[in-house]
């Protein structure tokens, strides 16, 4: 017979023919190969993180080494699940709004500053252009009443976009508009 460490059984070997013939009280084929070691007071108790058995002695230094791993591994499973939430989260829109005559977006708080800005340049540019392409009307200045966004708004809802915003109709506005003011280069 030997022991197994690992599995904590005691191996017997194959019994010969003449065991089966009463000498060692096995009479059957089917005797037991593995046997449970005959254990004196030593319990085996459960790891509550792991699942796996110690002995009363050892599960206190494993619970040591075995709680912060558990923890470890919940702390990367939460971050994993975050990390793949925001991947899968639709875009967040820039701040600010586009500007009808370049495109850019820009915030509220530089909106007059670029507004003047852009106009100049927008004139100067125009000036230098020959006058085939030069814009004789100036700069188109959009609509943006709540009718006409409302408008943009219901026709690209009903196009097929529901998570289409009325910022987003404000934004697609302004987008247009720069556009029709966009000088050749």
């Amino acid at each position: 017979m030997s022991y197994d460490r690992k599995t904590r059984y005691t191996i017997a070997s194959r019994p010969s023919t003449s065991k089966f013939n009463g000498e060692n009280g096995n009479s059957s084929p089917q005797a037991i190969l593995l046997q449970r070691p005959q254990t004196s007071r030593v319990s085996n108790v459960e790891c509550p993180c792991c699942r796996r058995f110690y002995s009363e002695h050892s599960i206190e230094i494993h619970l040591k080494v075995c709680s912060p791993r558990k923890a470890e591994e919940e702390r990367r499973k939460k971050e994993l699940e975050q990390h793949l939430e925001r991947l899968s989260r639709k875009p967040c829109r820039p701040p600010g709004h586009p500007c009808y005559i370049c495109g850019g977006r820009y915030l509220s708080s530089s909106w007059d500053y670029h507004e003047t800005r852009c106009t100049e340049r927008w004139h100067a540019w125009n000036e230098l252009l020959p006058k085939d392409l030069k814009h004789h009307e100036g700069i188109f200045k959009p609509d943006t009443s709540e009718k006409a966004i409302t408008d943009v708004w219901e026709k690209e809802r009903n196009a097929g976009k529901p998570e289409f915003t009325k910022l987003d109709a404000l934004d697609k506005i302004f987008l247009d508009a720069s556009l029709v003011n966009s000088l050749p280069e």
